[in-house]
């Protein structure tokens, strides 16, 4: 395999961050009050206003963790979640072999497309205003391009079809979602947000 350090490198850095978003959470969840008091007297310096607000959306947060309560609940949310991430890492894996042209989308395996899933998660935390999908693409087309030596324009390629498929196979599913629960678009449009 192509890059086999880069493959195991990231692989320890996604445990790593795993485990950190974990630790965080737990520390959310059980301690809440105490980490947004840290992270006011944390910011402080910097900005009282900017402090406040990391305090309020970490206080948001902790009481979100909190509706999840009992220990079926979780692991009913934790099958829920794996189920979701391994379609999406589905979608992943069959945008790309439909690039038949190219022998190393055509055979990509799921351990890479996990990689190439990590890489669009961390891509994804740094996008531009307005212009995020094309960053986004941008960002698969640069792992594509870097871990499995696709041509630079089929990489581009398979990164747009990625997103569009991803992001767009929600809609038809999410209209007869509303449909049924008889929500329509104007009066969803027409509601101000909370």
């Amino acid at each position: 395999m192509p890059h086999h350090e880069a493959f195991a490198r990231a692989g320890v850095i996604s445990l790593a961050a795993t485990l950190f978003l974990a630790a965080f959470a737990l520390a959310l969840r059980f301690a809440g009050h105490h980490v947004a008091t840290f992270a006011t007297r944390l910011l402080r310096p910097l900005s009282e206003t900017f402090a406040h607000a990391a305090a309020a959306r970490i206080l948001e947060f902790s009481h979100g963790l909190r509706i999840v309560s009992t220990v079926g609940e979780f692991l009913s949310a934790l099958a829920i979640s794996i189920l979701m991430w391994l379609f999406i890492a589905a979608t992943y894996l069959f945008c790309a072999h439909a690039f038949q042209a190219a022998p190393s989308l055509a055979t990509l395996s799921f351990a890479a497309t996990m990689l190439l899933l990590a890489t669009s998660l961390g891509g994804s935390l740094l996008q531009l205003p307005i212009l995020g999908w094309f960053t986004q693409t941008a960002v698969l087309a640069a792992a594509l391009h870097g871990f499995f030596d696709v041509p630079l324009e089929t990489a581009s390629a398979c990164g747009a079809v990625i997103l569009l498929v991803s992001g767009l196979s929600v809609i038809p599913a999410g209209l007869l979602a509303a449909h049924l629960e008889g929500i329509s678009l104007r009066d969803a449009a027409s509601t101000p947000s909370t």
